[in-house]
């Protein structure tokens, strides 16, 4: 089961409705989005959002407007894009 996302956020200590977080170094984020984005999940990486545009091990995840059952899916192709 997916927490609410008011939950979510009160355990991380973040915004309600965005997650910043922290992937390995052997991630290929890149990769990883657009296999994503080719099965309709869309994310942020860092890099998007840096003035140096130098690329940093991170991902913006934006989950406020979806249901738990979206957002369980939107999980289950996050993990299928990274193999």
């Amino acid at each position: 089961m997916v927490p609410s996302t008011r939950g979510l956020a009160e355990q991380l200590g973040v915004s309600r409705n965005t997650v910043w977080a922290r992937v390995t170094e052997d991630v290929a984020l890149e990769r990883w989005r657009a296999r994503a984005l080719a099965q309709g999940v869309a994310f942020a990486i860092a890099r998007d959002f840096a003035l140096d545009r130098k690329p940093r091990p991170f991902v913006r995840l934006a989950f406020a407007r979806y249901t738990e059952a979206e957002l369980a899916a939107a999980i289950r192709v996050l993990v299928r894009a990274l193999r």
